[in-house]
């Protein structure tokens, strides 16, 4: 290989990395990714060659099942004045809930929880306990925290089983 192209060789990788860096950081993921322990999904991110990025951008997209419960209420046909003026008759129902608690953390310190939730309630019986949530959050870094690791996790409640994740954690200087 001649000189001229390993300088230009080297000279585009210089460039690409700088410019990665000047974009910021983007790490997807799927559950494929996450390590399971108990019922609860945690990936680790190294980001331990990274400098100073105040904005941290995390979206993630949850499948599974949730807890169903159905069965039969009374309800009134017509009401008037908040007293029922019709007829009472039973009704059928469903509930179906599904959430998780999503956990980020900076070197195994906290850095935020949230709660991702779908709830469907509906006159009709549900036989499918499939569901989803979605979680879109951007948190704004102290000066100068610097993480070598970005941790996540996300533990199902109660009855909610994940079947499907996936997401984008992010790094940079601006919201986009």
């Amino acid at each position: 290989m001649s000189n001229l192209v390993k300088s230009l060789t080297i000279g585009t990788f210089i460039l690409t990395s700088q410019h990665v860096l000047a974009d910021g950081f983007d790490q997807a993921f799927t559950l494929q990714d996450f390590t399971q322990q108990d019922g609860v999904y945690s990936i680790d991110v190294d980001t331990s060659t990274l400098p100073y990025q105040p904005v941290l951008t995390l979206t993630v997209a949850t499948e599974g099942e949730g807890k169903l419960v159905t069965g039969q209420r009374t309800a009134c046909t017509y009401e008037k004045a908040g007293e029922c003026a019709g007829e009472l008759i039973e009704s059928s129902f469903s509930e179906l809930v599904y959430e998780a608690q999503v956990s980020v953390s900076c070197d195994d310190k906290p850095l935020y929880k949230r709660f991702i939730h779908s709830t469907e309630l509906t006159n009709t019986v549900l036989t499918n306990k499939s569901a989803s949530a979605n979680l879109k959050h951007t948190e704004y870094l102290a000066k100068n925290t610097l993480c070598s690791s970005i941790g996540l996790t996300i533990r199902p409640i109660g009855e909610t089983q994940l079947s499907a994740l996936e997401g984008h954690l992010s790094l940079g200087l601006s919201t986009k």
